[in-house]
């Protein structure tokens, strides 16, 4: 049976740790990999247990509609050109 409503642009949920963890996990991916030694292996697990417990005051995160790569890429290249002029150098 076909549904008559529009169908909803897809929710993305952002949470600020999800981000962090993430990056640490590539990093960890890499230390499996050999590119790292135990050190710092260690040092991303310490990072990981910090950011844990840093949960609460990171609030809940947001929910956003799902953009595409060019309502994107317009969002931000207006102001990226602007900030490109201001901090260019004047001779």
């Amino acid at each position: 049976m076909e549904s008559d409503s529009p169908i909803e642009p897809p929710v993305i949920y952002q949470h600020p740790l999800a981000y962090l963890l993430g990056l640490d996990g590539v990093a960890l991916l890499h230390a499996f990999a050999g590119d790292h030694d135990r050190e710092f292996t260690t040092t991303r697990f310490d990072e990981i247990r910090a950011l844990l417990d840093f949960l609460e005051e990171l609030g809940d995160g947001v929910t956003v509609e799902a953009i595409s790569t060019e309502e994107g890429y317009s969002s931000w290249a207006e102001g990226y050109a602007m900030l490109s002029w201001l901090t260019k150098p004047r001779t």
